[in-house]
């Protein structure tokens, strides 16, 4: 089985959680949780809100695709 490559959001949560010397002090700079960060940065949770997603540099986009 290949493993699945990293989201733009993971890598980004890897770094910040890198910049601030770990889980617990990044969550505390986001104001959230280090069980849910954790969950973030390993896929078992992919429904950032929006603003957490504005405290990583990011924005929430709807795509349409046709079917």
């Amino acid at each position: 089985m290949k493993p699945q490559s990293k989201t733009p959001l993971q890598r980004r949560l890897e770094a910040f959680i890198k910049e601030h010397n770990g889980v617990q002090a990044a969550a505390a700079a986001l104001g959230v949780n280090r069980t849910y960060l954790w969950k973030l940065r390993h896929g078992r949770h992919t429904t950032p809100s929006d603003k957490l997603l504005e405290k990583l540099g990011f924005k929430r986009v709807e795509k349409l695709v046709s079917i």
